[in-house]
């Protein structure tokens, strides 16, 4: 079994620090102190798109300030995590950009963040800790929409 290394996208840094109260970088690398998960497996393995945010200039920190991951006809991943409950089905955004058939949702706990986003087959995933943004709710649906326009 082979393992493909997963691309980095060119990250969209300036959209990002317009939702946080503090400035966000990309890492060098791809190390994250979160926690992997579905999407990160996935994403090892069938050529994904990951960008990691953190703090600027403050080296490892304890939490990353944000992460957004693609995966090219990566339904599957998001009907398994509504599946297993790790995404809310009661939490369904209507986002400008979204198309018909394209549907988006909102998971938010005490940490952060995060809105699934299901479009022509590709689920784009946008997680924002409170760390670096404490109105989380409002301030990921606009990282979101900012990104679907760009």
């Amino acid at each position: 079994m082979s393992t493909r290394l997963r691309r980095i996208t060119t990250a969209a840094v300036a959209v990002t620090d317009d939702v946080s109260d503090v400035d966000l970088s990309t890492p060098s690398d791809v190390a994250t102190d979160t926690a992997a998960e579905l999407g990160d497996f996935a994403m090892h393995r069938v050529e994904g798109a990951v960008c990691v945010f953190r703090y600027d200039g403050s080296g490892r920190y304890p939490l990353t300030g944000a992460a957004y991951s693609e995966l090219p006809d990566g339904g599957w991943v998001l009907e398994q995590r509504l599946g297993n409950g790790t995404v809310d089905r009661s939490g369904r955004l209507d986002l400008d950009g979204l198309e018909s058939g394209d549907a988006a949702w909102r998971t938010c706990d005490d940490m952060l963040c995060s809105v699934d986003v299901l479009r022509d087959g590709t689920w784009e995933h946008f997680a924002l800790w409170r760390a670096v943004a404490p109105d989380t709710t409002s301030a990921i649906v606009r990282w979101v929409e900012a990104s679907l326009a760009a």
